[in-house]
């Protein structure tokens, strides 16, 4: 079903000029949000091509939804997302979870996704709950690899000891509400 699937963009290293094909792809395609991923293209967040993919969805209000690399890499997110407080983060796969939880900062436009079922334990999903809150968290924001993993995702948190409320967010309103539906 087409309107069940919404697209966002993967900005590849390969992209000489990131603004103007941004541009160009968000006029044709209108993608809901842009990629990044550090374990298929090795990057730093403090290189040019990190920096110029998040200002330009910083400026768009679009989500970057981000696979990161290494605890080193988490740190340095952290620090660049302190002084870009717009810039809306979706942190696959909880990467990282700890680092952000120790943080004494209010992390205003960041969610984590969990979508991979294998690699977010229900222990790490209730810490997620517990630190930032239920609306923090997204499912179905990256592919769902594995056989049934969006099924054993889903009855993961039907079972989870938490308000029908904040399954509902967590099973879509997140999204939804972050990519303005």
């Amino acid at each position: 079903i087409p309107q069940r699937v919404i697209q966002f963009f993967w900005v590849t290293k390969e992209i000489s000029d990131i603004h103007q094909t941004l541009e160009e792809k968000y006029h044709n395609l209108k993608f809901k949000g842009l990629k990044l991923h550090q374990c298929w293209e090795r990057f730093s967040i403090e290189s040019n091509y990190f920096m110029n993919t998040a200002d330009w969805a910083e400026k768009k209000g679009l989500p970057v939804f981000i696979h990161l690399g290494s605890d080193k890499e988490v740190i340095k997110l952290i620090e660049y997302k302190k002084n870009h407080p717009n810039l809306v983060l979706i942190i696959g796969h909880l990467f990282g979870l700890e680092l952000f939880s120790e943080e004494k900062f209010i992390f205003d436009n960041i969610y984590f996704d969990i979508s991979t079922y294998q690699v977010t334990s229900d222990e790490r999903v209730m810490k997620t709950i517990n630190r930032f809150g239920a609306e923090k968290i997204i499912l179905g924001s990256d592919t769902p690899y594995g056989k049934d993993n969006l099924k054993k995702n889903i009855e993961r948190i039907d079972r989870l000891s938490i308000s029908q409320r904040e399954k509902d967010s967590i099973l879509g309103l997140n999204i939804k509400n972050l990519l303005g539906f």
